[in-house]
């Protein structure tokens, strides 16, 4: 069983309050969800820190995008979080 803290944001002034606030060990950006550029908030997150950013997008992110969200700082992406079941270990 994994002990996760998980905290839920709607914005990137929602997200950076967070940040200021406790500690982040893990980040999970749907790019698929709200009103901003979610390339621009993995962009901004990794000047700012160096935590690892996970990239989800359902079926929006072409090959493209994702060399683009790596090369801005993201760690991996995919399809979904349970495409990712088999790299928990690995943020642990």
């Amino acid at each position: 069983m994994h002990a996760l803290k998980v905290t839920a944001v709607h914005d990137s002034k929602q997200f950076d309050y967070v940040l200021s606030r406790e500690p982040v060990d893990l980040v999970v950006v749907d790019l698929n969800l709200g009103r901003e550029d979610g390339l621009a908030i993995v962009r901004n997150l990794a000047t700012k820190s160096d935590v690892p950013i996970i990239v989800i997008s359902g079926d929006r992110l072409d090959e493209a995008e994702k060399v683009v969200a790596l090369e801005l700082g993201a760690t991996d992406s995919f399809p979904s979080l349970s495409g990712c079941a088999n790299s928990w270990p690995a943020f642990e």
